[in-house]
């Protein structure tokens, strides 16, 4: 039993080893901005079939990974008569 909680305990101290130089490393980046395009004037009119067409993207990244929102407006659908 006892030869487990160190093994516990030696990963936790490696873990906390690594994401503390993992930390460090990403201070080291900086950002920048980039242009990746109008995306939402790149909207496929096929999409409003669907009933919606995207009115925003953004992308944000956050710590360790990035978000990606998409915000949609609502579009009429024309019915048959």
């Amino acid at each position: 039993m006892k030869d487990s909680e160190e093994m516990v305990t030696e990963q936790m101290m490696l873990q906390s080893m690594a994401n503390l130089q993992l930390e460090a490393l990403k201070k080291m980046f900086k950002e920048f901005p980039m242009e990746i395009g109008d995306l939402v004037k790149k909207n496929p009119k096929e999409a409003a079939c669907l009933g919606f067409n995207f009115s925003d993207l953004d992308i944000s990244f956050k710590k360790s990974f990035f978000q990606l929102s998409a915000y949609m407006k609502e579009v009429p659908i024309p019915r048959k008569s």
